[in-house]
Order: C-alpha cells, then structure tokens, then sequence
C-alpha cells in the first residue's frame, strides 16, 4: 500500500486502498460461505463540475544534467517541492511522467486562478534547485 501512496495522491490513494480492503474481506466472506458472486469493479472516480489542469515540463533538465542519477535526484527535489506547493493550493497532482507534472485543481470557484498561482511557486521551486545544486 505504501508503493500507492508514493505514485497517487492521497485523494485518489484512499478510495483504492478502502475499495482493496474491502474487496478481501467479501473475498474472504465469500469463500467461507460458499457464495459465488463476484464483487463489483471499483474506479476511484470524483466529479467536479469545474477544473482546470496545469501540466507542467521542465524543459531542457536532460540536457543540463550528466548523468542518470543526478537527473533522479533533480526531479525527485523538484517533485516533492511541486507536491508541497500542489498541498498549499490545494491542487490535486493526478501523475508525473519525466520532467513533467500534471495536476488538477479540486473544483473551486477560481479554479483557473490557482494552477497560475501554483506556476509561479513551481518557478520559484525551479530557481531554488538550481541555487542549491549549483
């Protein structure tokens, strides 16, 4: 369960992790009763009326940075100073895929003020690193 929390955010994680443990038990239940329906499929879904969506590519990192490892560590900085920041915003990060960090904002009426907010913190992250590691 702790590989989930590490990949998705707590708000999705959550709903999972119940919907896992609940499906065991009616396994378990099952089994011992000699019942044969399957338990329905489960998708951690929330519906909001109006979001907006910041995707975030930290370009050219690649280039800038020699060897794999210091590209790990690089991201893994910045990814926890954009999950910080995503918290803060209350911004929702739905995934990171190389250099880039996609996120969502939870249906607040200036939705499309906060990823412009949480941008300029991102910056801010961004020139932090760059200060630390140089």
């Amino acid at each position: 369960m702790m590989l989930l929390d590490s990949i998705l955010s707590p708000q999705i994680a959550k709903p999972i992790k119940d919907s896992i443990k609940n499906k065991i038990m009616l396994e378990f239940e099952r089994s011992i009763s000699g019942g044969s329906q399957r338990p329905e499929n489960f998708m951690a879904i929330q519906v909001l009326p109006d979001v907006s969506i910041l995707s975030a590519d930290v370009v050219e990192l690649t280039t800038q940075l020699t060897t794999m490892e210091k590209l790990v560590k690089v991201l893994y900085d910045l990814f926890a100073r954009f999950d910080v920041a995503a918290s803060h915003f209350q911004v929702q990060r739905l995934k990171f895929l190389g250099a880039c960090y996609y996120c969502v904002t939870d249906g607040d009426p200036d939705h499309a003020k906060v990823p412009v907010s949480l941008g300029i913190s991102m910056i801010a992250n961004i020139q932090e690193v760059r200060y630390v590691r140089h």
